[in-house]
């Protein structure tokens, strides 16, 4: 894609000079619970979005409002969406 765009092969190859395959890093990429058989949408979300977690996420918003709508506007990310990865990622740590 890179080259499509007119990206230069010098700035692909620097782009790319210290990348490496890490197998730790892919098996727990593969263990990830939604890349698991038999989870589809519904039980996944029930896992690992409690009614509890939710709670939480509005409560986080209502706090942190201000900054996250500096945030959002700086980035150009939805607000609605630095709430969910916050809390998916980090449980609001």
């Amino acid at each position: 894609m890179a080259r499509q765009q007119g990206i230069s092969e010098a700035t692909i190859a620097m782009a790319f000079a210290n990348i490496c395959f890490v197998q730790r890093i892919v098996a727990a990429d593969r263990r990830q619970p939604e890349k698991r058989a038999n989870v589809n949408l519904e039980n996944y979300l029930q896992k690992v979005l409690p009614s509890s977690s939710i709670s939480i996420a509005i409560q986080q918003y209502y706090n942190n409002k201000h900054q996250l709508d500096i945030t959002s506007k700086r980035f150009g990310i939805p607000v609605q969406y630095i709430v969910a990865l916050w809390g998916l990622e980090s449980k609001f740590g």
